[in-house]
């Protein structure tokens, strides 16, 4: 707004000096002369304040808080709030991809309509698929599904038909990709009487 209060003061300054001439009988101009000039100088003051009434009285509304929705979600609400979504970034998590990490401005700030609310969306890491561990020893689907950064949880029943300490099932199955820090379900077949 600094722009254009500088502006009306210029006019006003060059409206007053050529009134003061005009006054003075200093600066005489013909019909056509002065009516240019008075365009020149009422036009640009018109169109300038009619952008400063227009700008003053835009609307304002509250950023909503996005964090958490889905990407089609947040820009609905952004949309209704009479803003412009935009995805400004993707970035790896755990979460569901697609997922609204961060916005800017904040939820809760006050606004002008319109104004654009950026927002970062998450995207799945990458996993890492589980090996086949059936068939292995107990101690070498450990040492396997441990080097791949899983969580080994074990259970063992009778088994007539596996040798001893053998892995007979898992899960999820091979080949199922999973982030670290996921835990893998591996079955051990035992002699005797059955223990968890």
């Amino acid at each position: 707004m600094t722009e254009q209060y500088l502006y009306f003061l210029g006019a006003a300054a060059i409206v007053g000096i050529a009134g003061y001439l005009f006054g003075s009988g200093r600066l005489t101009f013909g019909p056509l002369a002065a009516g240019i000039l008075l365009c020149l100088i009422l036009i640009p003051v018109a169109f300038n304040s009619f952008v400063w009434m227009y700008g003053t009285s835009a609307r304002e509304t509250l950023v909503p808080n996005v964090l958490g929705l889905s990407s089609s979600e947040a820009f609905s609400a952004v949309k209704d709030a009479g803003l412009a979504p935009e995805i400004s970034g993707i970035s790896f998590s755990k979460k569901a991809a697609g997922t609204v990490l961060s916005q800017r401005p904040p939820a809760g700030k006050k606004v002008k309509a319109g104004r654009t609310v950026e927002i970062v969306l998450s995207a799945m890491e990458k996993g890492t698929a589980v090996p086949n561990v059936v068939g292995l020893s107990r101690q070498a689907a450990e040492d396997l599904l441990s080097e791949k950064g899983f969580i080994i949880e074990e259970t063992f029943v009778v088994s007539e038909g596996s040798a001893e300490d053998t892995v007979i099932d898992q899960s999820p199955g091979a080949g199922v990709a999973l982030s670290g820090g996921s835990s893998v379900a591996i079955t051990v077949s035992a002699k005797g009487e059955q223990n968890d």
